[in-house]
């Protein structure tokens, strides 16, 4: 959305831009996708829309270029930030900082989740594993292909996948008695405009720590 915004800032300077959120509705206290509402309810949540000002604009272009900057340290500082409008955007901009490989195993949240899953569940295939991850994963809307990926990546700390099972040091990376950093690093893996695997992430300070 704020890559969207960012855009439109720059091609289309005079256009009014507003948000439909379902959310800012009184009547509810949930938050339904835009995709399951009936005609009735979005245009009930259209015209309430937000029209967002020129701060607003200006707000998301910011965060779009410190997103697609060499360094995601300055993202560090809008956690704490809050936006009348982009009220999601901190808890996304951690979910995106917990992407980085944390420092005592080398895997970053999504990939720990990963070995969790395997560790804790019955799975007699990739795809019914592949499944459960899809249904837990939370604010990161990944798609199958993208948790292959993943899988294929952490290839070497499993022994099988029909069933689904860790191999030992699998079990070893999960439990932090052995780093798998080194062996899983890309020096073509970006975050954002950032290289992924040129930063740390402290899970017990909750920062970002450059390399």
């Amino acid at each position: 959305m704020i890559a969207v915004i960012s855009w439109l800032k720059k091609h289309r300077p005079n256009a009014t831009l507003a948000l439909v959120c379902p959310e800012n509705n009184t009547d509810s206290n949930k938050s339904p996708r835009l995709n399951k509402l009936t005609q009735k309810e979005l245009l009930s949540y259209y015209n309430n829309r937000d029209i967002l000002t020129k701060d607003d604009i200006g707000y998301a272009d910011y965060i779009w270029q410190l997103y697609c900057s060499k360094s995601p340290l300055q993202l560090q500082n809008i956690i704490t930030d809050s936006h009348s409008h982009f009220t999601h955007l901190p808890d996304a901009i951690k979910a995106h900082l917990q992407r980085f490989p944390t420092i005592k195993n080398g895997l970053n949240k999504i990939e720990n989740t990963i070995l969790e899953t395997a560790l804790k569940g019955s799975y007699s295939s990739k795809k019914s594993f592949i499944k459960k991850l899809l249904h837990n994963q939370g604010i990161y809307g990944f798609g199958d292909l993208q948790y292959e990926k993943k899988i294929s990546d952490l290839n070497d700390l499993f022994r099988s996948f029909s069933p689904v099972i860790l191999n030992d040091l699998g079990h070893d990376v999960l439990q932090k008695k052995q780093n798998y950093y080194h062996s899983i690093k890309n020096d073509l893996s970006y975050l954002g405009g950032s290289l992924k695997y040129n930063y740390l992430y402290d899970e017990i300070g909750g920062k970002l720590l450059k390399l």
